[in-house]
């Protein structure tokens, strides 16, 4: 399963939140079931295609990709002093945060 967390931040906080999952990305990569936990940030595309629109890349947000071997590993990260140690460095630098979990079709 894949959980893609769009998170804004306060106004210039993105630089001291990467920081932050920097610190903790280690023991959230050792956590049961974690395949992989990417930060990525939006970069304005300079491509030439008419069927999509590419919006303004956004400053002040972080999105992360997340892939979990099951929704109850995923679940027990989330219920876990891993997850308590880094929210607690990034919790004043949200605004908000949207959270979508995926999952095969099927």
């Amino acid at each position: 399963m894949h959980v893609i967390c769009e998170i804004q931040l306060k106004a210039g906080k993105r630089d001291e939140y990467l920081q932050a999952l920097a610190k903790c990305l280690p023991n959230i990569l050792e956590c049961d079931g974690c395949d992989f936990f990417y930060p990525l940030v939006d970069t304005a595309p300079n491509l030439d295609y008419t069927h999509a629109t590419f919006p303004e890349p956004r400053k002040d947000f972080v999105t992360v990709i997340e892939r979990w071997q099951k929704m109850a590993d995923y679940n027990e990260y989330l219920q876990s002093s891993v997850k308590d140690e880094f929210g607690s460095l990034v919790h004043s630098l949200i605004e908000s945060a949207n959270i979508r979990v995926l999952s095969k079709p099927g």
